[in-house]
């Protein structure tokens, strides 16, 4: 199984990492987005894993700020790969070494997103090669990193849709269920929902499988990369390919793609967006007012693309348009993952060529669309941004907000030997204020919310 990397440059020289400085004696105030120097070194980490390269594909916090990264790693085989790391920066006792590691011993397996039970309890999606076919795959492992044998099969749970799939993304409801979504490899969206004990659920879909309705008329080959599920609503996002269809659509393009299934997968309905020239919707997310916001890649100079809908239509409220596109100007840039601060603004992390090396990026949005104040400073004020990196390049894949104040991200990088490793950072929010319980997962389940009926 392939691990997909982010779009690469690699010019040698100088590795710049943006950080706060002694002035005089003096520390420099932090201002959110800065990194948190606390934090590994230089509020950046490396993770070597395995014996050879590995890609860090997902990543989520626990309740005591602990950082859980999920990914690829290359072994004998392609394996699913997790490690823990404090909030300093260090590997905590996790695993072996802080790290673990399933095979499913037929070949190529792989993590792609991770979740916490409420009750501590690691919740991995990702894809495992059993006989001849890849299948999506949900593993559950304890607090100490050993499989939870009550779960699936022990401790793993392989769902069949009948043909080849893989897992994606991963989301716990409040009732302790999970939700699953991910690709089959006739381009349809796979989407399943697990009881705790990791049997599918027999009240959603058909036997726990939300079975795609073909008679609705927007086809084409999609690609399926987040979910979030808000009082049942499980909304998933990727893109969609769409073949030319002279006169009315005179060339391939890709869109964003949008897919809302109720709470028992009988119902759903589905949208795709042209948010500027090919699109992805990398990452969905419901705000607290029903409406849905997307992040992605854009193909405007392959840019970040953020876009709100409201009624499953563009919101003219953000951004004039409905969508908010960053284009740092020398390469490739791509949005991978946002969360949600309380007071609506919008973080959104990713890579981008930045001073003539792929760094990861964070930067934030306020509610109405607009860049707001973040990362270091540039002429006396915070530059919008902050852009870092470990080894030679590094990308952003998630993100996530701590109680203790400070925003978590986890990804991929290429260390200074040219071999692919996991990679972690930790930034600071002086102004960020608790207000949930769940939110230091990036979490909306203490949130109150009614989403609209499925029209």
């Amino acid at each position: 199984m392939s691990a997909r990397r982010c779009s690469s440059l690699r010019i040698s020289g100088l590795v710049f990492v943006s950080a706060m400085v002694w002035l005089g004696g003096v520390v420099v105030d932090a201002y959110d987005g800065d990194l948190d120097l606390g934090f590994g070194t230089g509020g950046v980490l490396g993770i070597a894993m395995g014996t050879g390269d590995a890609w860090g594909r997902g990543g989520t916090v626990q309740g005591d700020g602990m950082l859980l990264i999920a990914g690829v790693v290359e072994r004998t085989s392609d394996d699913v790969g997790v490690t823990r790391v404090t909030p300093i920066g260090s590997l905590d006792t996790f695993g072996s070494g802080g790290r673990i590691y399933w095979d499913s011993g037929w070949g190529d397996d792989g993590g792609w997103d991770v979740a916490v039970q409420g009750d501590g309890k690691i919740v991995v999606a990702g894809t495992s090669r059993l006989e001849s076919s890849n299948h999506l795959t949900v593993l559950r492992f304890d607090k100490d990193g050993t499989p939870d044998t009550a779960f699936g099969y022990n401790g793993y749970a392989v769902i069949n849709f009948g043909v080849s799939s893989e897992g994606r993304a991963v989301a716990i409801q409040p009732d302790g269920k999970i939700v699953v979504a991910g690709n089959t490899a006739t381009s349809e969206v796979a989407v399943a929902r697990l009881d705790s004990a990791g049997v599918l659920d027999s009240t959603f879909g058909t036997g726990g499988i939300f079975v795609d309705d073909t008679s609705l008329p927007l086809r084409g080959a999609r690609t399926i990369w987040d979910l979030d599920v808000v009082n049942g609503l499980i909304v998933v996002a990727g893109s969609i390919f769409v073949e030319a269809f002279p006169p009315i659509l005179p060339d391939d393009i890709t869109k964003a793609y949008l897919l809302a299934i109720d709470s028992d997968g009988q119902e759903s309905v589905e949208r795709s967006y042209d948010l500027g020239g090919d699109t992805e919707a990398h990452s969905v997310a419901v705000q607290p007012d029903g409406k849905i916001l997307l992040a992605g890649v854009a193909e405007v100079g392959s840019s970040i693309v953020v876009a709100r809908l409201s009624g499953l239509e563009l919101d003219t409220t953000f951004s004039g348009d409905g969508i908010y596109t960053r284009d740092f100007g020398e390469g490739d840039d791509q949005g991978w993952d946002m969360v949600l601060q309380h007071d609506g603004r919008i973080i959104v992390a990713g890579s981008a060529t930045v001073d003539g090396y792929v760094q990861a990026v964070v930067f934030r949005l306020s509610s109405n669309g607009s860049l707001d104040k973040f990362g270091p400073l540039s002429e006396g004020v915070p530059q919008g941004y902050n852009a870092f990196m470990f080894g030679i390049e590094s990308c952003a894949r998630s993100i996530a907000i701590t109680n203790q104040a400070k925003l978590v991200v986890a990804g991929d990088a290429v260390a200074a030997n040219a071999r692919s490793v996991f990679f972690a950072a930790q930034l600071v929010l002086p102004s960020f204020e608790i207000f949930a319980d769940d939110f230091e997962s990036g979490g909306t389940t203490e949130w109150s919310l009614t989403v609209g009926n499925l029209e």
